[in-house]
């Protein structure tokens, strides 16, 4: 193989012949320039991974003329320097482009939702909620292709559409499958870190008015034979449980000198003080199954009396 001191004036004046030819750099041993039937011009690096009579190994750099001479002695040195590190960048570059074709996101995406999302209650909501922002968006991608502006891209697009909620649950969720990859060891670090919530997030506080109160107690009353679906009613406006939390049975209630009911359910976050008018449910009990009334009484620790002078709260807006 021919050898040259290689210059852009040089490599522009190299000729093109049957088969490929290489013309290795004087000043740098190992690194030329192959020349293709077709005039096609490529830098590559040729080393031994160990010492003499190891195996040798070819690099490509790149292409001449979208890889500058610079930029490809600036490479050159670089797989020197790797190589005496004991590395293999050939081989490190092999091994990069097969996890780029075998780690699309999508098929990350529903190994993730199948693995982690189906143990949650909330699976399905939050797999519907990436399949739609993340799959679409980032469909035949590899996850090593993904940056940080990726993501606030994405986040963005939500919170533009009048949906800030959902931009945080999205932003959320995408983490949590972003971590998950990075514990997999798919990614090293996590392309989501650092990226902040698109909107201020505040809790809901609102507390039924008596005429709101009597309404749902009419309508519940209205069931008839229903019991299990009226009680769950009057258990949910006393303490403030989810229904899921009612059905399940799941919650429980201590109460205060003040006559408001704190939710204490192991499935809340956090919790939540609001004032209830204790002894008017028992008005409606009252009226529903008058033979409980007694026990419904000392349960409670409200008098009778109480009980009946408040019947006609109910009965008046019925």
């Amino acid at each position: 193989m021919p050898r040259i001191r290689l210059t852009k004036s040089a490599i522009d004046a190299l000729p093109t012949s049957k088969s490929d030819v290489v013309y290795w750099d004087t000043g740098c041993p190992g690194f030329g320039v192959k020349v293709t039937p077709n005039g096609r011009k490529v830098f590559i690096v040729l080393y031994r991974t160990g010492g003499a009579g190891s195996k040798l190994r070819k690099y490509t750099i790149g292409p001449y003329g979208r890889v500058t001479l610079h930029q490809a002695r600036v490479a050159a040195q670089k797989v020197f320097a790797a190589k005496l590190e004991g590395r293999d960048p050939a081989a490190e570059k092999r091994e990069a482009k097969l996890r780029i074709v075998a780690d699309r996101v999508e098929d990350l995406l529903e190994t993730f939702i199948a693995q982690r999302l189906s143990q949650n209650r909330s699976g399905g909501e939050i797999a519907r909620l990436l399949r739609r922002e993340v799959g679409k968006t980032w469909g035949g991608r590899s996850i090593h292709e993904i940056s940080k502006r990726d993501v606030v891209e994405v986040v963005t697009a939500i919170a533009q559409r009048g949906a800030p909620v959902a931009a945080n649950k999205a932003l959320k969720a995408t983490k949590t499958f972003l971590r998950w990859c990075v514990g997999r060891a798919v990614l090293d670090q996590s392309p989501a870190e650092g990226v902040p919530l698109p909107s201020k997030e505040v809790a809901r506080d609102r507390v039924l008015d008596d005429n709101e109160l009597a309404y749902i107690i009419l309508a519940a009353r209205k069931i008839g034979g229903h019991m299990a679906v009226s009680s769950s009613c009057w258990l949910s406006l006393d303490n403030g449980a989810k229904r899921s939390l009612v059905y399940s049975g799941q919650s429980w209630i201590s109460r205060n000198e003040f006559g408001r009911s704190r939710n204490h359910g192991p499935r809340t976050q956090r919790p939540t003080l609001y004032t209830c008018p204790n002894n008017r449910w028992l008005c409606w009990h009252a009226q529903t199954s008058p033979g409980h009334l007694s026990s419904l009484c000392s349960e409670s620790s409200t008098s009778r009396n109480s009980v009946e002078q408040n019947v006609g709260w109910i009965s008046s807006r019925g």
